[in-house]
């Protein structure tokens, strides 16, 4: 047993030893502007893990994915959430595993600009949903990327209709979320207002009713009307 214990420590030594020494060559990798170096790097960086060095230098990466992935615009285009320049999503994918496995805020805050992809990113958001808030509420107001925005909207709501990750949010952090959609109601897209809706709808606050009859009335587009009278009749008393 304790041969097995100092073949652990041993182990356990020499893997530290490695992850104070990641190549500075491995880490300049990651600034290359072909995404297949970059995605080498990472099947390497993997090794170094799970030292602190690595998973900074993974979330960088996943930083700059992010920034190709939702590049700013000044029209909407139908969201694929696909990097730039890849021919498909697998690396991308392999990346946001990576970092949801780091399990901690910090790596919760960075996945939040990879809002609205999928489960992968949903998940990991609701395990800190009081460290991605506030990034969510940002990123859904003012991120210059329009896919970003209708991510970040999407993912909030799920925050809020997820009873686990609610039940860690004090009140006042729902009623900034709430604000915000009331807030997001507004604009002049109308896949963001819709989203209003959704969010509006799961808060849950019957105060809003008011304003969601009058989207249901009175909203130029069909989507955000329906969406707007759908949302009445789940939450008006019976």
């Amino acid at each position: 047993m304790f041969h097995r214990f100092l073949l652990f420590v041993c182990l356990s030594l020499v893997c530290f030893s490695l992850s104070a020494q990641i190549p500075s060559a491995l880490l300049k990798s990651l600034e290359s502007e072909d995404w297949r170096t970059r995605g080498k790097a990472l099947v390497e960086l993997k090794a170094y893990l799970p030292s602190q060095a690595a998973k900074d230098a993974i979330m960088s990466l996943l930083i700059r994915e992010n920034q190709e992935a939702f590049p700013a615009d000044e029209f909407f285009k139908r969201p694929d959430f696909k990097p730039a320049g890849e021919a498909n999503s697998e690396q991308y994918v392999d990346l946001l595993n990576t970092v949801a496995s780091f399990r901690d805020e910090r790596s919760a805050t960075v996945l939040a600009g990879a809002a609205g992809t999928g489960a992968i990113v949903s998940r990991a958001l609701a395990q800190f949903p009081r460290a991605v808030l506030p990034v969510l509420i940002d990123q859904m107001l003012a991120n210059p990327s329009t896919n970003l925005r209708i991510g970040s909207a999407w993912d909030l709501a799920a925050l809020m209709l997820d009873r686990e990750a609610r039940s860690k949010l004090q009140s006042a952090e729902i009623e900034r979320a709430k604000s915000a959609f009331l807030q997001l109601s507004k604009d002049p897209m109308w896949l963001l207002r819709r989203d209003a809706v959704r969010g509006l709808q799961a808060v849950g606050d019957t105060s809003v009713l008011s304003l969601l009859r009058n989207l249901a009335e009175n909203d130029p587009h069909q989507k955000v009307r329906e969406a707007a009278l759908k949302a009445v009749s789940q939450m008006q008393p019976q």
